[in-house]
């Protein structure tokens, strides 16, 4: 039986499912391995254990994919044969893959004092975001929560300023 919690994977793996053979059967030229499928129970991927990692060429972040245990006669390199007419599809697990956010930090002014300047925020991925920056001046700055994109907000220093994205 697969564990048949969601598994959410933040970049591109491994994702990693539980299986326990508990109720495994085979007979004596079956095989167990495991396929990752978009739920069309077509393999995208195989592997011998119930890891696979995300591959930009085949696969779409935010997407459900599927995880199962797939038993059957031995293929000859170690996994089920698709063809077998006795093949058994086992228990699955939703996972879903998310790009790893990122963000782009912009604006530039030349102001006087007491004057503002708006800096944006650009974010890929999924929200909500949080990012923290730098401003030359000192002390790091975190914002959260934000749902906006791109996130807009305005400084206003006393003296000539660089902002420094530090993480997000």
């Amino acid at each position: 039986d697969m564990e048949a919690t969601l598994i959410e994977e933040c970049g591109n793996g491994p994702a990693m499912a539980t299986y326990n053979p508990i109720n495994e059967a085979l007979d004596g030229n079956d095989v167990l391995c495991y396929m990752l499928h978009n739920g069309d129970s077509i393999p995208i991927s195989t592997n011998d254990d119930p890891s696979f990692n995300f591959s930009p060429i085949t696969m779409n972040y935010g997407q459900t994919y599927f995880i199962c245990a797939v038993a059957g006669d031995d293929n000859g390199n170690g996994c089920v044969n698709f063809n077998d007419p006795c093949l058994s599809i086992g228990g699955c697990v939703e996972v879903i893959y998310h790009e790893i956010p990122s963000a782009t930090l912009t604006g530039g002014a030349d102001i006087c004092d007491g004057e503002d300047a708006t800096i944006e925020v650009n974010f890929t991925g999924v929200g909500p975001w949080e990012f923290t920056y730098t401003p030359s001046t000192g002390g790091d700055v975190t914002v959260s929560d934000i749902t906006d994109n791109p996130y807009i907000f305005t400084v206003n220093p006393s003296i000539t300023t660089t902002y420094n994205l530090q993480s997000v």
